[in-house]
C-alpha cells in the first residue's frame, strides 16, 4: 500500500502528463492553449473633423441662389398710393419708419416729394434731417 501512495503522490507531482499516462488515459495536449488576442482600443488615432466654411461663390449656371432683400410692404403701398396721388396715406406710412431711422433713402425721399405736395413743413423738415 506503500508502494501505491508513494507512486500516486509521485505522479500528481509530476504534473498531468504523467498522471494521464498511469491512469492509461489518452495522451496530454502538448501545446497549452495559445492566449487570447489583446483588446481592442476603444479609441482611433484619427483627428477630429475641422469645420470649414460653405463655398459661397456662384455656380457656373448663371443662377443666384442668394435670396434679394425683401422689399418693405409699407414701402410697395406707399409707391402705389404716390401714383394715385393719395399723399396722405403716403405720409401716414412712411413716417414712422422715417423717424425710427429704419427708412431707406428712396423712402425719404418719396415722404417728401409727398409732404412738399401736401405742403407740411414738419413732415419736410423731418425728411430732409434724416437723409
Amino acid at each position: 500500500m506503500r508502494g501505491l501512495g508513494i507512486t500516486l503522490l509521485m505522479s500528481i507531482a509530476a504534473g498531468p502528463d504523467a498522471c494521464s499516462k498511469i491512469m492509461g488515459g489518452g495522451q496530454a495536449s502538448a501545446d497549452p492553449a495559445p492566449p487570447p488576442p489583446p483588446p481592442t482600443p476603444a479609441t482611433s488615432a484619427t483627428t477630429p473633423p475641422v469645420w470649414t466654411p460653405p463655398d459661397t461663390t456662384p455656380t457656373g449656371s448663371g443662377a443666384s441662389t442668394a435670396t434679394k432683400p425683401a422689399v418693405d410692404p409699407d414701402f410697395v403701398k406707399a409707391k402705389e398710393a404716390a401714383a394715385k396721388g393719395d399723399h396722405k396715406k403716403v405720409r401716414a406710412l412712411l413716417q414712422p419708419r422715417v423717424k425710427s431711422g429704419k427708412a431707406t433713402s428712396e423712402e425719404h425721399e418719396l415722404l417728401l416729394e409727398s409732404c412738399t405736395a401736401l405742403k407740411d413743413k414738419a413732415c419736410i423738415e423731418l425728411a430732409k434731417s434724416k437723409t
